[in-house]
């Protein structure tokens, strides 16, 4: 692959991948609820969102998540 199309994971989820190294993501299936995605840290969940058809709409979510709960609370 060329470098151009070639991002990882904390390229395109630099907030997913920020909160991982100190708290906890995450991405499951449950019951009817299609794929399931959380972040929470020592205090509990901080976001959650459910119903996403793929992981990538679960990851895009979880980004957009974390993002605006960091911006709300520091």
């Amino acid at each position: 692959m060329n470098g151009s199309n070639n991002s990882t994971l904390a390229q395109k989820y630099p907030a997913v991948a920020s909160w991982i190294k100190e708290d906890t993501i995450e991405i499951t299936h449950e019951f009817r609820r299609d794929i399931v995605a959380r972040a929470s840290d020592e205090e509990g969940v901080i976001w959650e969102g459910d119903g996403f058809r793929t992981l990538d709409e679960a990851m895009q979510a979880l980004e957009a998540g974390i993002e605006k709960w960091i911006k709300d609370n520091f």
